[in-house]
Formats: C-alpha cells, sequence, structure tokens
C-alpha cells in the first residue's frame, strides 16, 4: 500500500515523538483509516529512513547511579510441546517468555509459526525471541 505525502509526514512525526510500530499502526487506522500488518508498518518506517527511539537507552542515559539492590534475576524462556496436536497443525505448545507471559505456539504445515494466547499487543523481547526460537529448534529436531 503507497501512502500519502501527508500520510508518509505523519508517520514520521509519529516516530519522532517516540511511538512504537503498534502505536504507528493503531494511528494509521484511526487517522487514516488505513490497515496495515505490524510488519508492513515494520517495513514502512525502514522506507522512510526513521530510527525508532528506545526509551530504555534515553532513560539510562540520563539514569541516576544503579540501586543498591540486586535486580531479580528472570527465568528465561520455557518451551513445551503439547502431547496431542489440532488438526491442521504439524505441533504445537506453550512458552513462557522471561517476563512471565504466557503463549501458544503451533507450527502450520507450510512451515509457519504462529503465537497466540497472549495480549495483542504484545510483543517479547529481541532475547526472548532468540531464546524461544533456539529452544524450539532444539526440540524439533530432537536435541532435548
Amino acid at each position: 500500500m503507497e501512502l500519502s505525502s501527508e500520510q508518509k509526514e505523519a508517520v514520521k512525526q509519529w516516530i519522532n515523538d517516540g511511538a512504537k510500530l503498534v502505536d504507528v499502526q493503531k494511528l494509521l487506522s484511526e487517522k487514516f483509516n488505513v490497515k496495515m500488518t505490524y510488519m508492513d508498518v515494520r517495513f514502512l518506517v525502514d522506507d522512510l529512513d526513521l530510527t525508532m527511539r528506545d526509551p530504555k537507552t534515553e532513560v539510562k542515559e540520563q539514569a541516576q547511579p544503579e540501586p543498591a539492590e540486586p535486580e531479580t534475576p528472570k527465568q528465561g524462556v520455557t518451551v513445551e510441546v503439547n502431547p496431542v496436536q489440532r488438526p491442521g497443525v504439524l505441533t504445537g505448545g506453550n512458552v513462557r517468555f522471561s517476563d512471565g507471559v504466557q503463549a501458544t505456539w503451533e507450527l502450520d504445515a507450510d512451515g509457519r509459526l504462529h503465537l497466540g494466547g497472549a495480549a495483542e499487543d504484545y510483543r517479547p523481547s529481541q532475547e526472548d525471541i532468540a531464546d524461544f526460537q533456539e529452544k524450539l529448534r532444539a526440540i524439533l529436531s530432537g536435541n532435548v
């Protein structure tokens, strides 16, 4: 889908104001009645050569010294395979990400991975995605 110059300028402004991809997706729908997938919005931001602001990095740059209390260690990602699979699904199961969010996963006949069961706007961290993929690959190859 090709956006008008007005729509592209709005996207640039939203990104510069610190909007996340999911925010841009919602704003395009609400303001311009443009329906785009999350991935299409990601490609759009890349095509417009925009850089996402990372609020975590900005906060760290302005942050005071670390508190004396150690942080609670994350539990990591756990992946399970369901013993009985739904029709049309090669395999599937459950995943718990390091932040405690639980979701379901399925691998369809075309090899596409689907996540579900979590909040619609939930996005696991890049580290969790990499950990999930690594553990899933190990399970599916029988190396567990």
